[in-house]
């Protein structure tokens, strides 16, 4: 399930097999107050495919650098450090075998320490550390892959440093927000590697949400 902006405003559920038997899906759609597409033939339900990637990242151990689900596509993606395409598409083939899923390798660069965004950072529109204006929260990726990280929507649109440590800030760019009666959220495209870990304080904590 996804949602689509292009070419209109809409919620895609696709199901795995065939159409038979979706009736009742078909007929909650057409009632429904917004345009929702109710598509059969996904090869791999949603269960499915978060249960490969849990295997995967499990088998792969300190190899896995990140990775997640893409529901549109279809498919497992799975980060690994390293700049070998040729292995990255081999160790696709061997997971997508073994997994009985479709399954991308994307190649991530040696992240530089002073390069790795957190949860509970500081961010702020100011060029100084000592000046805040909100907190980094989770990291996140979308649907298609583009990652980042959340804060809140009634901070500004305008915090382009995220500080990594008191004299280095590097940049983010606005992507989206919901703030409304019921949503306070924004997010940020982030130079830098996303990492699934949050600062309690002074260390680091592990709050992957799978």
């Amino acid at each position: 399930m996804w949602v689509e902006h292009e070419p209109e405003f809409r919620l895609v559920i696709r199901f795995t097999g065939s159409d038979d038997g979706l009736d009742v899906a078909f007929v909650e759609a057409a009632r429904a107050p917004m345009t929702i597409s109710i598509q059969p033939g996904a090869a791999h339900s949603l269960d499915h495919l978060l249960e490969a990637q849990t295997a995967i990242a499990t088998n792969l151990g300190d190899q896995y650098a990140g990775g997640g689900v893409d529901v549109k596509a279809n498919q497992v993606y799975v980060n690994v450090v390293g700049d070998d395409q040729d292995d990255a598409d081999a160790l696709a083939g061997t997971l997508s075998a073994a997994y009985d899923v479709p399954v991308v390798v994307r190649l991530l660069a040696e992240p530089d320490s002073l390069m790795s965004t957190y949860g509970g950072k500081r961010l702020s529109h100011y060029t100084t550390y000592s000046t805040l204006e909100c907190t980094s929260g989770f990291t996140v990726a979308n649907y298609e892959g583009a990652t980042g990280l959340v804060t809140a929507g009634h901070c500004s649109n305008n915090m382009p440093l995220y500080w990594e440590t008191s004299t280095h800030g590097y940049s983010m760019q606005f992507v989206d927000e919901q703030l409304d009666s019921t949503h306070d959220v924004q997010w940020h495209s982030v130079y830098g590697t996303e990492y699934d870990d949050y600062y309690n304080g002074s260390s680091l904590v592990d709050v992957r949400l799978n």
